[in-house]
């Protein structure tokens, strides 16, 4: 059945309005849903930049200036061994200034005393999360501050003292692999994997160090445990066997 002239006319207006009052909801940000979209925090090409270091044996570039996720933004930053050694350990500097406010903190990556490293020409990536009072007027400054090698050797300014944590880190490895083999050579496998969740068998830092020496030995006791717990879970325990054989190998000698 046709609808009368008048009522088609007006069915013509109320979904043009319909239409038009969607569009005006979308260009405000705002979903038909009552709730405002939040805003996506991110920087871009002058606000991030990186300080020329051109004797570094690890180069540090900028690949993108968000993340999938907008909650969460953050500097995808990639490093490069520029050099001949083999590197163990990096850290990073992130300088931020906004208006007058400055704040500076440090990403440190360290594959272990039983990790193979970044390779000469190898690349590896990392992200660094905006500050949460991140503005348009907001800078950010990225340099490589320390690098360690596999011969134990290092290179860097050491501004954020990430020597210090180095330093506890490897005192924390030695103390949990020998505390590891030890209980594996007594009491077997089994109880050394039930180990590895225990937190409460961890050494406490020795006293007399710096604070960042403690909290790098906190660090290299966990690390140790995680590197078992995933030898555990992607090869099962003859590859947990193997890491601990690695282990004995490292630091037979007391390294």
């Amino acid at each position: 059945m046709e609808l009368p002239t008048g009522l088609r006319l007006f069915s013509k207006f109320l979904t043009l309005g319909l239409l038009i009052t969607c569009i005006f909801l979308l260009t405000r940000g705002i979903d038909l849903t009552g709730h405002a979209s939040a805003p996506v925090r991110q920087a871009n090409a002058t606000q991030v930049s990186v300080k020329p270091q051109p004797d570094g044996p690890l180069r540090l570039s900028v690949v993108s200036y968000d993340s999938s996720d907008p909650q969460s933004p953050a500097v995808r930053v990639e490093v490069t061994n520029a050099g001949a050694k083999v590197i163990r350990a990096y850290s990073i500097s992130q300088e931020t200034t906004t208006g007058d406010e400055k704040s500076s903190s440090v990403l440190f990556s360290d594959t272990g005393v039983l990790g193979q490293g970044i390779q000469a020409g190898q690349q590896s990536t990392d992200e660094l999360p905006y500050p949460s009072a991140w503005g348009a007027d907001s800078r950010m400054a990225l340099a490589i501050d320390l690098v360690e090698f596999t011969d134990g050797t290092t290179w860097g300014p050491d501004e954020e003292k990430s020597t210090e944590i180095l330093a506890g880190r490897r005192a924390g490895e030695r103390q949990a692999a020998r505390r590891l083999l030890k209980l594996y050579k007594e009491k077997g496998l089994q109880e050394t994997l039930n180990s590895l969740g225990d937190r409460s068998s961890d050494v406490p830092p020795p006293e007399g160090y710096p604070a960042q020496w403690g909290e790098g030995f906190r660090s290299g006791q966990s690390a140790m445990a995680g590197r078992l717990k995933r030898a555990m879970s992607s090869g099962g325990t003859g590859h947990v066997e193997e890491e601990l054989r690695k282990l004995s190998e490292k630091f037979k000698g007391g390294n």
